[in-house]
């Protein structure tokens, strides 16, 4: 144990990249699936995606009033919420990929959002032909630089690329 919490404060005393220890805690917690799909493809996930503009649309659920407003949020951003077995999915529009909405953030579970607007609406099909209108295309940007030949990899780490 002494060991591990020693490694912590090397990395980060001398910024080293920090290393799966034991008492490891990420901020940006990722999913398994989500991370091997950014590895192998060097493209940002959905779940990637969506916890880049979780901020905004937290922000912009805490004015939401009713499920329409909740659905309209949703659609800014590119995304529908729909129920999924026992909870709520968030899914990109006309899309096949989607995340548990518990996984994105728990203050949006299915629970916690029927409390707070009764009885979960599906989006009406009135607010799905706005998508034209109110959708953000989802722009996944890449996670990884290529080095250009003759190029080494700090070069580009620093901007110089």
């Amino acid at each position: 144990m002494k060991r591990d919490s020693l490694c912590r404060q090397l990395e980060q005393k001398y910024s080293l990249t920090v290393d799966n220890g034991r008492d490891q805690k990420s901020d940006k917690a990722i999913n398994e699936n989500a991370m091997n799909f950014e590895a192998q493809t060097g493209q940002e996930s959905l779940f990637g995606y969506s916890q880049r503009h979780k901020p905004a649309i937290l922000a912009a659920l805490e004015n939401s009033k009713s499920w329409s407003d909740c659905h309209r949020v949703f659609l800014q951003y590119g995304f529908t919420l729909k129920l999924h077995g026992n909870g709520l999915i968030i899914q990109a529009v006309g899309g096949k990929h989607s995340i548990k909405a518990s996984g994105f953030d728990r203050s949006i579970s299915k629970a916690k959002l029927e409390k707070r607007f009764g009885a979960f609406t599906s989006a009406a099909p009135t607010r799905l032909a706005e998508i034209g209108k109110l959708r953000r295309e989802i722009h996944r940007r890449p996670i990884l630089q290529r080095p250009k030949s003759g190029q080494t990899v700090p070069a580009i780490q620093n901007g110089n690329g």
